[in-house]
């Protein structure tokens, strides 16, 4: 099994922060948590951990537990992110391949 830094590392790859790649980690084993429980578990500093669930919940990869008053936080399940960001990667590598493929079919002419 992989360490936390190289998961941190690979995640990265696919283009999440550092800070997202540990808040979603700890949110995966302390699930569900506060703010502050995250800050703490992710060694995020908590003038920053908001900032970065509210990033992760724009990415899809967080919410925020409906029915309970306080702020609680929810990761994702780990498949339905990874085929979301595998989508998302398949879908703009082909408009890249169909954008390359027309710049060469307009330089040979």
């Amino acid at each position: 099994m992989e360490n936390n830094n190289a998961i941190i590392d690979l995640m990265k790859q696919i283009g999440l922060s550092e800070y997202e790649s540990k808040a979603y980690l700890s949110l995966l084993k302390s699930n569900p948590a506060n703010g502050y429980k995250l800050s703490i578990s992710s060694n995020i500093p908590r003038s920053r951990i908001y900032e970065v669930l509210n990033r992760l919940i724009l990415k899809q990869m967080v919410y925020i537990h409906p029915n309970w008053e306080k702020k609680y936080y929810v990761p994702v399940e780990p498949e339905i992110v990874l085929r979301r960001i595998q989508n998302q990667f398949t879908v703009a590598i082909k408009k890249i391949e169909t954008y390359a493929q027309s710049i060469r079919i307009v330089n040979h002419k």
